[in-house]
């Protein structure tokens, strides 16, 4: 499934209209994270929200999913599921969070307090 189409369908199903759930960076050529998410280590299966809490509640509404053994992580325009780690660099380099943060992984409170 393209990137778009699942964006617009979680969007859809959480929101009532498709929109991306981060913004995105003016760069927009760049990878760039657009959603909280979790991975189900079993299935594969990579449930999105705006926070990890409602990645798991998606994830159990959408799929009977139990949720405690899920990865956290977060999700890039690039269909990639990417570590806190990872996603701290992206979001750096995409100047999504401030740039100069001491933290090590991301968390999707960092965009919350974060203002360009």
């Amino acid at each position: 499934m393209k990137f778009d189409s699942l964006c617009s369908i979680i969007e859809e199903a959480v929101y009532g209209e498709p929109s991306l759930i981060y913004d995105q960076p003016k760069n927009s050529d760049s990878e760039y994270i657009v959603a909280a998410a979790v991975k189900d280590p079993v299935t594969n299966d990579i449930y999105l929200g705006d926070y990890h809490d409602m990645a798991l509640i998606n994830a159990v509404n959408n799929a009977g999913a139990r949720g405690e053994h899920f990865d956290r992580g977060f999700f890039t325009n690039k269909d990639r599921f990417v570590d806190r780690k990872e996603a701290m660099q992206i979001a750096k380099q995409g100047r999504q969070i401030d740039p100069n943060s001491k933290y090590s992984q991301l968390t999707s409170a960092d965009f919350v307090e974060f203002e360009r």
